[in-house]
């Protein structure tokens, strides 16, 4: 053998020592990952478990309020289940748990809002890791679970403030425009898609050019839709009235006024209706108005029989002490909430004909 092949196999065999000796990547587990769908932090929190799960581990983000977007249990496979950013009722909890446990894994729930108070933290059916204090939104508390003592990256602690909308600056409403739309995709596309393009999105943010350019991209998007809802609002049924002196039956402890508004499609077609940029143009422009609440009607026949119900949003002006969730009709938080009713008569903030 010559000296230069020699030479040749000394060299690839001591690559393949140098391969054999480095660490194996990790494994992840498989997951399933039930997400608040069509939210930021729903999204940022489905991100970071994405980033420690298996390549096949499963997303749904879900509707709380509309369980036709819920994963049957029974077609679950006996995997880890991790809710983020939402719960359901405490009887589907545990049949979700139920599926878990078959498999020898756990539950876990990393989430803020009220409906987490069906978990006590004290039984064995939740994984005792899981966090529903409601001081920080769900991404923050999933970023603390993977990385203890670390402080969160500055896109964690501003999704932080937007979901739970407070110090609210123009970079915050500048990068909760350039947010929503991957959240948005999830839904309507597909969730491993919206993973993609949000660690795009961290990676930018993580250099001074990166976060200018997006701050850039999201204040000239949240200027036009502001004029769009200027427009949308003058065009749309609306009411403000003495929250005591409503036509319906709302909490005694809200002061002020509510301003509801109807935006249906057939008041302004098939526009998606951004009720928080709306609350500020309503909270600016009405100094009485301490609830802002947008519905749309859905009908539609099942059996031959006419159903209806009303979809909510609503907000509250911030430091007004007023809690959504006091309102049997909106679920989420006391500053933000949503909800389904279904019902032919009259239901709650639908105005008068």
């Amino acid at each position: 053998m010559s000296s230069s092949s020699s030479d040749l196999s000394s060299v690839v065999a001591a690559l393949r020592a140098a391969c054999a000796a480095l660490p194996a990547p990790p494994s992840y587990p498989r997951r399933i990952i039930i997400t608040h769908g069509n939210c930021c932090d729903g999204q940022g929190a489905s991100f970071l478990g994405s980033e420690v799960s298996s390549d096949d581990s499963l997303y749904f983000p879900v509707s709380p309020s509309d369980r036709r977007t819920w994963p049957d249990p029974a077609k679950l496979p006996n995997w880890e289940i991790v809710f983020v950013d939402v719960c359901f009722p405490r009887p589907d909890m545990e049949a979700y748990a139920a599926v878990a446990a078959k498999g020898g894994k756990s539950l876990k729930i990393f989430d803020h809002h009220p409906q987490a108070s069906v978990v006590s933290m004290g039984e064995a059916l939740w994984d005792p890791c899981s966090v529903v204090s409601q001081d920080r939104c769900a991404t923050y508390h999933v970023w603390a679970h993977l990385h203890p003592g670390t402080t969160p990256p500055l896109w964690v602690q501003f999704l932080d403030d937007i979901d739970n909308w407070r110090n609210i600056t123009p970079e915050h409403k500048a990068l909760r425009e350039v947010m929503h739309p991957i959240a948005k995709l999830a839904v309507d596309c597909n969730p491993q898609v919206a993973h993609a393009e949000w660690a795009s999105l961290v990676v930018e943010l993580e250099t001074d050019e990166g976060w200018a350019a997006n701050f850039a991209d999201g204040l000239g998007i949240h200027r036009a839709k502001m004029e769009e809802l200027h427009r949308l609002i003058d065009i749309c049924p609306r009411l403000e009235v003495v929250s005591t002196a409503s036509p319906w039956a709302l909490p005694p402890e809200w002061l002020g006024t509510v301003f509801v508004i109807n935006t249906g499609r057939e008041h302004i077609g098939p526009i998606q209706f951004d009720t928080t940029a709306a609350a500020e143009l309503i909270f600016e422009s009405c100094p009485l108005a301490n609830v802002f609440v947008n519905y749309h009607e859905v009908k539609w026949l099942y059996k031959g029989k006419q159903h209806r119900k009303l979809v909510y949003h609503a907000r509250a002006r911030d430091g007004s002490g007023v809690n959504l969730t006091l309102c049997p009709a909106l679920k989420g938080h006391a500053s933000a909430a949503g909800g389904q009713l279904e019902g032919l008569g009259p239901l709650p903030f639908e105005l008068p004909r």
